[in-house]
């Protein structure tokens, strides 16, 4: 589909998987009994690149979107439909709340497994609606889909998820792209993938800056690497591992004169 970088939600992987394919790199969550799990993939740019990616367990994985001197806080996820406990939004939340500056507009995606668009208390799951609706609001972040408007053939039926069940068919929308930095989007549209699966796509649009400014950025970091701590300021941990790191010189330096 001509994306840059995306998520891949149950993906039941296991830790041992290809770190590379067709051009995307992967990074995935490690998940036990083959559920769950998401991976995140993305292909090499000139104008952007992904930093400190880390996963919160079996179902969250977050990174940080540079280009330039923007910045954007990924989350991807995937909710088992069969959880009733939380874990899930929980790791979210972590992960919302151990982002390193939180004026980075955050970026939500996956499968979620609940309708926002229908909170009504009398359906099935709707504790589970409630409470992951009310995560969302306490982030800040609304829906991207709902925020552009759609094919005119989904009027009515922007359903992400289908299934044909006794002749009757069944949709839902449940996979999500949702931040607190809408002005950032250029758009957000459904779309049908080129495998089968019963998911749809949801293919969005982010405005970032030119290559220019970004490959300044990447200079930079190579010209002004991080300065070693100093030891009057370094902690017990800092000041053992630079008198190792002298011993170990030490012994080197011992070593070539013999």
């Amino acid at each position: 589909m001509n994306v840059d970088f995306g998520v891949f939600t149950e993906a039941k992987l296991n830790g041992i998987h290809s770190k590379m394919a067709d051009g995307y790199k992967v990074v995935a969550t490690k998940t036990s009994h083959g559920k769950g799990g998401v991976a995140l993939f993305y292909r090499n740019a000139k104008g952007w690149s992904l930093e400190s990616t880390k996963t919160f367990g079996p179902n969250v994985i977050r990174t940080t979107l540079v280009s330039g001197q923007k910045r954007w806080n990924i989350i991807g996820t995937y909710v088992l439909p069969s959880e009733t406990d939380g874990s899930t939004l929980e790791c979210i939340a972590q992960a919302r709340r151990t982002i390193g500056n939180n004026r980075w507009p955050t970026i939500l995606l996956g499968d979620l497994n609940v309708n926002l668009d229908d909170l009504r208390a009398d359906r099935a799951g709707g504790d589970r609606r409630f409470a992951t609706a009310a995560l969302m609001d306490s982030m800040g972040i609304r829906s991207m889909r709902a925020a552009f408007r759609q094919c005119k053939k989904l009027v009515g039926k922007f359903f992400t998820w289908t299934q044909r069940r006794n002749g009757k068919l069944l949709g839902s929308v449940c996979d999500h792209i949702l931040t607190d930095g809408q002005g950032d989007f250029l758009n957000c549209q459904i779309k049908n993938p080129r495998f089968d699966s019963d998911h749809r796509m949801l293919i969005a649009t982010l405005r970032v800056e030119s290559e220019k400014h970004h490959q300044r950025y990447t200079r930079s970091r190579a010209m002004y690497s991080i300065r070693p701590i100093r030891i009057d300021k370094a902690n017990e941990a800092d000041k053992i591992l630079a008198e190792l790191a002298e011993n170990a010189k030490g012994k080197v330096k011992t070593h070539q004169r013999t």
